[in-house]
């Protein structure tokens, strides 16, 4: 039976609180408050364990017994010791008496620092079973085990004690090659090298779990008498980080500048975030050095063409996200396009500058040649069909000149928005012909009549496919007949 009365008593005069003790016991401040409402009643094997940590006997708190010492303590001695004086006849020397009233308190002194050393040592013994690492120590000659907490028997293949993994080598419990690279390890420790926080297979786990693993020397005298090692289960972080660096070489390689950072104060928009990353193609590409913006030491907009400064200032310095700007970059007297996308979470902020100056040099031509052709009497147009085969499928138009209009007389719109096609304007004559030429694909023109506003022209006709795509040209050729 548990007494959770005396329970929460003795836990507030021994002042420890229900957090600290749920920590020790591996379980959440719930549990421990449920205990002491009578709500739930704690496992034998918490009881003798909280009873442990409190430094207490677990028949204080419960109707449990306590486990039986097999070595007599320096309180046995004692009250034996006070039997004798008591038998010592008053008669005998002072000397005498004085030696074992010195005997008695030295007795006393000794009781109480083994009992200090006792509780000290049950806490740690407590602790340590109850870390979330393995542990284990070894002697320095053969590398034979002297300590190994529970965590340590959960690699074992095979059930095993504490007291029967300890005196034995890592031989007996687990293959050379399961093993090797810890070994290694561990005969560097014997000459005074500290190993820490080295990455290694967890012996045992058959190459499926990661380790890190600490490695420190126990010097007695100056020498090395045993190693200790810590080893904290560290696969799921491996994998990743291992995931997070593969990521980061991939996007490494893009031309792309991808870029991480973050405010202190999200809502200070004043504040320069400070970056944590910055893809290589800053310099690779760009030809903008890293380190300074990583330090803090530039801001990356010095480089923003003068025109567009006080325009990108303005959008950057904008709350609203997601957010992208297009503006120019002035890097070593060469100018470059950029789009920028930002985004933010928090206080996290990313984004990526793509390089769109062939883009934007090549619309600069095709304005420039679109130009020149809405200049033509020729009509030129772009289109395409969802199935080329399908020839009595309307063409989708994506262009049409502007001589389509100025010179033809035809509008625009209809033949942009497919409420037309410029078929619709052959000569009735003509149709059924034209029809059968432009199914033949074959190369080269024809030549054809249209009517357009009650007046027919004599047009020359040159069509061209590739995949979806459809394009051609009408010249008006009534001048030859």
């Amino acid at each position: 039976m548990f007494y959770p009365e005396k329970f929460k008593n003795l836990r507030i005069s021994k002042k420890i609180t229900q957090q600290e003790l749920a920590i020790a016991l591996g379980m959440k401040r719930l549990s421990i408050i449920r205990w002491e409402k009578k709500q739930t009643t704690p496992s034998e094997c918490d009881i003798r364990t909280a009873a442990l940590y409190m430094d207490i006997s677990v028949s204080e708190i419960s109707d449990l017994k306590d486990f039986k010492h097999l070595k007599k303590s320096y309180a046995t001695n004692i009250a034996e010791l006070n039997t004798l004086l008591q038998k010592i006849d008053s008669d005998i020397p002072q000397s005498v008496k004085k030696m074992f009233h010195d005997l008695k308190k030295m007795l006393l002194s000794k009781d109480e620092q083994l009992t200090l050393y006792r509780r000290e040592k049950n806490k740690t013994d407590f602790i340590m079973q109850n870390l979330p690492f393995i542990i284990y120590t070894k002697n320095s000659e053969d590398l034979r085990y002297k300590y190994v907490n529970d965590a340590f028997l959960t690699l074992l293949p095979i059930t095993e004690s504490q007291s029967s993994v300890i005196g034995n080598i890592s031989s007996y419990f687990f293959g050379l090659k399961d093993y090797e690279q810890v070994l290694s390890l561990e005969k560097k420790v014997i000459y005074q090298k500290h190993m820490q926080k080295e990455i290694l297979p967890i012996p045992g786990s058959n190459g499926k779990r990661t380790g890190e693993f600490n490695i420190v020397p126990i010097l007695e005298g100056g020498k090395v008498t045993e190693i200790c090692c810590t080893v904290q289960d560290v696969t799921d972080e491996y994998k990743e980080e291992k995931a997070r660096l593969e990521l980061e070489k991939a996007v490494n390689k893009l031309n792309d500048f991808v870029w991480i950072a973050y405010r202190d104060n999200p809502k200070n928009i004043a504040e320069n975030p400070k970056f944590t990353f910055i893809s290589d193609s800053c310099y690779n590409h760009w030809g903008i050095e890293k380190g300074p913006l990583i330090r803090g030491e530039r801001k990356l907009f010095i480089h923003v063409h003068p025109e567009d400064k006080e325009e990108v200032e303005k959008w950057y310095y904008s709350t609203s996200y997601p957010k992208k700007k297009e503006f120019r970059f002035l890097i070593n007297n060469k100018v470059k396009y950029a789009l920028m996308q930002s985004f933010n979470d928090g206080n996290i902020f990313w984004g990526t500058m793509t390089d769109i100056t062939e883009i934007r040099l090549l619309e600069k031509k095709r304005l420039a040649l679109e130009n020149a052709v809405n200049r033509l009497n020729v009509l030129i147009w772009i289109g395409y069909r969802e199935n080329p085969e399908k020839l009595d499928d309307p063409i989708e138009y994506s262009y049409i000149s502007d001589s389509c209009e100025k010179y033809w007389g035809i509008p625009k719109e209809p033949l942009l928005k497919g409420e037309k096609i410029l078929s619709s304007y052959i000569h009735p004559d003509d149709q059924r012909r034209m029809k059968q030429w432009y199914a033949s694909y074959e190369p080269g023109k024809a030549e054809c009549r249209v009517l357009i506003n009650g007046k027919i022209k004599n047009i020359s006709l040159q069509i061209f496919r590739e995949g979806k795509i459809v394009w051609g040209i009408v010249a008006d050729i009534s001048k030859n007949y």
